[in-house]
């Protein structure tokens, strides 16, 4: 939602512009009021500077809980919209955020309807289909459009260099296969997710998808407060999550995190941007699409098992079957 400046009615019978402290806030699903009601409870209130100006001239009949003065109401006062709204980019409640409005904002609908309203009861959160978030295309609605115009201007390019001679070149890359090999010990036969393991800062994470469907790499709190990594070093993100149902959900931050694969002399590491998010989820990590592309990674689900380019040799990481079927069958039955 975008904020122009606005009229802040501190005094009688004059106002002052308010420059508004952030260019969108989130949308809440409760007044100001409720929310500094719940903000007493809490310890999260950060107490105001005194209101400017001569308290006779105010309005005397408006009352602010915030300020504990007169001038205006709780409901006008932008004092506490900014507070709000630096707690929700902090982390905090997200119990006020109306998601519902927050999705009907920022993903276009393509009818004329409102999106159908869930329940619930019933709704199964194992997405794996995940859009939005800070990727290649950028974190807000102009840098993603330059994004999709540069696809129209690199195929031009490409149908320019058809007719060019191309230059020999050396190709140092192991070709990726997968032979019947690779499947010795999967059960057969089976869709199941690749669940894997990985070194992440140094520690062995286990239960980690990787979801061809995922626009970004995705790393839940409780990992990184298991990899000992302070939240003061993530950096803020301006776009929700959204799943195939239209769900949203706003992630903590970003921050960059070492992976590592096989071993020395042929050890690969590489630094991955995870979008981190504090909710519940049967794994500790999601793999997405930049990841692959960064890693250079193939993945064969049949095979159960990703293959990435390390070096001079190619290293092979299989899928945790068991570990896959338990993660599914804790999120289904969570859900439902």
């Amino acid at each position: 939602m975008n904020v122009p400046n606005e009229m802040h009615p501190e005094t009688f019978g004059q106002a002052r512009t308010w420059n508004s402290k952030y260019a969108n806030y989130h949308a809440l699903n409760a007044t100001r009021e409720q929310i500094l009601a719940a903000l007493h409870e809490t310890g999260l209130l950060t107490k105001p500077e005194p209101l400017r100006g001569d308290p006779s001239l105010r309005n005397q009949a408006k009352y602010c809980d915030f300020h504990d003065d007169i001038g205006h109401t709780t409901s006008e006062c932008f004092h506490l919209k900014d507070h709000i709204e630096t707690l929700i980019r902090n982390g905090y409640l997200k119990e006020f955020i109306d998601i519902t409005q927050e999705a009907r904002q920022q993903v276009p609908d393509t009818t004329d309807r409102d999106p159908p309203k869930h329940s619930d009861k019933g709704k199964v959160h194992m997405v794996h289909t995940i859009a939005g978030g800070p990727t290649l295309a950028g974190d807000s609605n102009r840098d993603r459009k330059a994004y999709s115009r540069s696809t129209m201007a690199s195929r031009a390019c490409m149908q320019v260099n058809q007719f060019q001679t191309p230059k020999r070149q050396k190709i140092h890359t192991t070709p990726i296969i997968f032979t019947d090999e690779d499947s010795k010990g999967i059960t057969h036969p089976h869709d199941d997710a690749l669940v894997i393991s990985l070194t992440i800062a140094g520690k062995m994470i286990p239960r980690i998808l990787i979801n061809t469907g995922s626009s970004m790499d995705i790393m839940f709190k409780k990992t990184l407060d298991h990899l000992g990594i302070e939240k003061a070093r993530l950096r803020e993100v301006n776009t929700p999550l959204y799943g195939f149902t239209r769900d949203s959900i706003w992630p903590v931050g970003t921050i960059d995190i070492p992976i590592t694969f096989g071993e020395d002399p042929d050890q690969f590491t590489a630094m991955i941007t995870y979008v981190v998010v504090d909710a519940p989820g049967v794994y500790s990590v999601i793999l997405g699409r930049p990841f692959l592309v960064a890693t250079k990674a193939r993945v064969s689900l049949y095979h159960n098992v990703m293959k990435i380019p390390t070096g001079e040799k190619i290293e092979t990481i299989r899928g945790d079957q068991e570990s896959a079927r338990k993660c599914y069958a804790t999120s289904v039955k969570e859900n439902f």
